[in-house]
């Protein structure tokens, strides 16, 4: 090959993933409604109730915890990975720890695909979120705290 062609080729792909970026844009940010759907659609087992299950957004949109309202099962995260949304669900929360520093919160668990996951918050849905982690919680030794 020559110069030209590799030069030619370079351009083609360059121009195509141009067309492409633009065809099919990428929505990095969560919104509440998205993190439902897909939280309902990894988690079939689990019942809904709109008027007490809980969305937790982090300010940059691209985590979220999702608390459902029957502390049974648990909570479950939702992470912004290019245009798909990654969801974890923990229906017992003995399986992940709790950290809170500087208005993030820092979940940790054994999962290899997603050891950590980081949600930053205001103040006041920080609190809110601890608390019903406190109440849907099963094992006293894993309470998160501020």
């Amino acid at each position: 090959m020559d110069i030209v062609q590799i030069g030619g080729s370079l351009f083609a792909i360059v121009v195509l993933a141009l067309i492409a970026k633009w065809l099919f844009p990428t929505k990095a940010e969560l919104t509440e409604e998205r993190i439902v759907r897909n939280v309902a659609r990894y988690c079939p087992e689990t019942e809904f109730d709109a008027s007490t299950d809980r969305v937790f957004v982090s300010e940059d949109k691209k985590h979220a915890v999702f608390v459902f309202g029957n502390p049974d099962f648990g909570i479950a995260t939702a992470s912004a990975l290019g245009d798909r949304v990654v969801v974890r669900h923990y229906p017992d929360l003995s399986q992940i720890s709790f950290h809170s520093k500087n208005g993030e919160l820092n979940l940790i668990s054994d999962d290899f695909t997603q050891p950590s996951f980081s949600v930053t918050l205001e103040q006041a849905p920080e609190s809110e979120l601890l608390s019903m982690i406190n109440m849907t919680s099963k094992k006293e030794a894993k309470h998160a705290h501020a």
